[in-house]
């Protein structure tokens, strides 16, 4: 069972990551209903722009679906999370999605997951291992992130059941 909880506080953990928002406006010209999510800075061109959203992440426990019932994550099996997004010690967001592991030795899984904010939501997927570093794909978004790709990197922090994300 450690191997899962690894495998699953790594979903969720601490994100960086470089968003760009293609005709999305830079934070300052986002409309006035629309909450202060994150620190944000924000450069502009012609047509596109980069933002860049930190949060702190409050892992939730996380559910494992162990299909063969060996009591260990095996090919299969399925992990799923949810978790709290934080800036400046408000909650501003939160985020979901599921891991299925993919192979048992070494330890991978296959994860896909939704960041939800005010302004819209986020789409990222990754393969996930036991290191607490990982790296991860931005595919896509609603609302002011329906233009978001890029890559991110995931980290764990080693004191408890926090990280940090970075888009």
């Amino acid at each position: 069972m450690r191997r899962a909880t690894v495998i699953c506080a790594s979903a969720a953990a601490a994100l960086a990551a470089t968003v760009v928002l293609a005709g999305a406006g830079t934070a300052a010209s986002r409309p006035a209903t629309a909450p202060a999510t994150a620190t944000a800075t924000a450069t502009a061109t012609a047509t596109t722009s980069a933002e860049t959203l930190r949060f702190t992440v409050h892992f939730s426990p996380f559910f494992f679906n162990d299909l063969d019932h060996n009591g260990q994550p095996s090919k299969g099996d399925q992990l799923v999370f949810h978790d709290l997004l934080f800036s400046n010690g408000h909650q501003v967001g939160q985020d979901g999605g599921s891991c299925t592991v993919v192979n048992n030795n070494p330890l991978l899984a296959s994860c896909t997951g939704t960041i939800q904010l005010p302004d819209g939501q986020i789409a990222f997927a990754w393969l996930n291992s036991p290191p607490p570093k990982k790296r991860f794909a931005v595919t896509g978004g609603t609302g002011h992130f329906r233009t978001v790709g890029g890559e991110g990197t995931l980290v764990e922090f080693a004191t408890g059941p926090t990280g940090s994300m970075t888009l």
